[in-house]
């Protein structure tokens, strides 16, 4: 209708006519191509955000992710306190440090370990466990309960001092390697893999050559002993970059944000083995 508009307004020029038809024409074809390109622009930007080339805390949208973020923390925050909250209880109470001492406890603290232990495969294992609630939180609770418990044998063997030692130091290397993991732009998400499974392999290994040695050649380990605590606390460091960096998103690996669970727990699980392992480096071989 528009290019017949144009025909009648201006009959006694059809050279200008054919001119301004043209005109027309090539004007639409690229108001086309520009449409086009805009909604292939935006296709792209979305495709993008989702296979995370885009900046910090992408997956769904930012709200989203932050609220994620803070529930694992919020999750985290409750895991630490009633671990921590234990080992002080058991360390200002003499009689409760004394009783946590005894060779029934012990046992109790293997049962209780191993109890954890399947916990934590359940929930890493199989999304349908962890992402169901509250299946999820029964599991987390109970494996918090039971890794407290087993934490809170191991410190009665150490002294107050060292405790708090290593409580102090964890609670440093904790908050700088988060704010490293969050504010970097160094991707440590890369090193899921590979990394992970031979840095477990190595400190598994290391660990059992200790405890062998340590039963041949005492005065051998006491020496040597530090270092490998030192280098596990190396290791369990960089655990803690990577699964930061799971948690916050934004990198090359992260975590679904229904993963809430699993985050607080592999956190809980990087802080808990450095301060375990800062224990037995202040501690000595008790």
């Amino acid at each position: 209708r528009g290019l017949g508009d144009v025909y009648k307004r201006q009959p006694q020029n059809p050279i200008r006519s054919i001119l301004i038809l043209l005109k027309k024409s090539i004007r639409y074809k690229l108001n086309m191509d520009n449409n086009y390109q805009k909604v292939n622009d935006s296709v792209h930007s979305h495709t993008s955000t989702e296979n995370g080339t885009t900046g910090l805390l992408f997956d769904a949208d930012n709200e989203d992710r932050l609220g994620f973020v803070r529930k694992v923390y919020a999750i985290l925050a409750v895991q630490l306190t009633i671990t921590f909250g234990f080992v002080a209880a058991v360390k200002a109470s003499p009689s409760l440090d004394a009783a946590m001492q005894e060779p029934m406890v012990a046992n109790i603290a293997l049962a209780a370990i191993l109890v954890a232990f399947m916990c934590s495969c359940a929930l890493l294992c199989c999304k349908s466990v962890s992402r169901k609630s509250p299946v999820n939180y029964i599991l987390l609770t109970v494996f918090t309960v039971c890794e407290t418990f087993f934490v809170g044998a191991l410190c009665a063997l150490y002294s107050a001092e060292v405790v708090l030692t290593a409580a102090m130091m964890t609670m440093v290397l904790t908050v700088s390697l988060t704010a490293y993991a969050w504010f970097t732009k160094s991707d440590f998400t890369k090193l899921c893999g590979p990394f992970v499974c031979w840095g477990l392999i190595l400190i598994i290994t290391v660990s059992m050559l200790m405890s062998l040695l340590s039963m041949l050649v005492y005065s051998y380990t006491a020496v040597w002993y530090p270092f490998a605590s030192g280098f596990a606390v190396i290791i369990y460091g960089l655990f803690l970059l990577i699964d930061t960096q799971l948690v916050v998103g934004g990198r090359r690996h992260e975590l679904s944000i229904d993963d809430y669970i699993v985050g607080a727990l592999i956190l809980y699980l990087d802080i808990i083995y450095i301060f375990l392992e800062l224990l037995r480096l202040f501690g000595g071989r008790n």
